[in-house]
């Protein structure tokens, strides 16, 4: 599909360079600037809808205990989660994988469920 749009000057400028600095057409810069750009709106218009739908009470919200998350997580997190995530462990009451993490559960904030 071919659609023709109007560029402000300077957002003109900006595309010429950044197709210029990196070697790329300007039509890939397009293609690639809109792909992310609809992806962005995509994640962002439909989390505003599921958090409004939460808000009326019309969207079920779990906590992770509740989902399962944090025994997914002590089954699976030693062994197939990156280690920036492992420095996380016991930080958060759904992901106590420390030893020195609390032996009671602690209250958990609500999440969307999905």
């Amino acid at each position: 599909m071919t659609t023709a749009i109007d560029l402000t000057p300077d957002i003109e400028q900006r595309l010429d360079v950044l197709a210029a600095r990196t070697g790329r057409t300007k039509a890939f810069c397009l293609h690639e600037i809109i792909g992310q750009g609809i992806a962005d709106m995509e994640d962002y218009y439909l989390a505003a809808n599921v958090r409004d739908r939460v808000r009326k009470g019309e969207e079920p919200v779990f906590s992770a205990a509740e989902s399962g998350m944090s025994k997914i997580i002590h089954k699976h997190g030693a062994e197939e989660w990156p280690a920036e995530c492992l420095k996380l462990a016991g930080c958060f009451a759904d992901f106590p994988l420390r030893e020195d993490s609390p032996a009671m559960p602690v209250p958990d904030v609500p999440c969307v469920g999905f």
